[in-house]
């Protein structure tokens, strides 16, 4: 099995070397950007999206004068990040009255 976050987001050479898998090997990419597609197709695609970003890269922020910049990228190791996802809990929600709690 190969995975990929983003194809579009590799550098074409790399990319191209996942063209080539050995007979009944499946290829998942996690997101699909459907406006610049990659160079090599995913067989399972688990988003199909407009604009692909990773979520420990920079994020795009609007600035004072109208214009768009990317902020930090999460630096802190990615043990330190999975142990933060990690410790999540969910809140369920009370719902209105007139909607179910969930």
């Amino acid at each position: 099995m190969n995975q990929a976050f983003a194809a579009t987001a590799r550098a074409p050479p790399v990319v191209a070397t996942l063209r080539w898998r050995v007979p009944g090997q499946i290829l998942f990419e996690r997101a699909t950007c459907w406006t610049n597609p990659p160079h090599v197709t995913a067989d399972v695609s688990g988003l199909l999206a407009q604009a692909v970003g990773a979520l420990w890269a920079g994020q795009p922020r609007a600035l004072e004068d109208g214009s768009i910049d990317y902020g930090p990228a999460d630096d802190r190791p990615v043990e330190t990040i999975a142990a933060e996802i990690a410790r999540t809990t969910t809140e369920l929600d009370q719902g209105d009255g007139g909607t179910p709690a969930g």
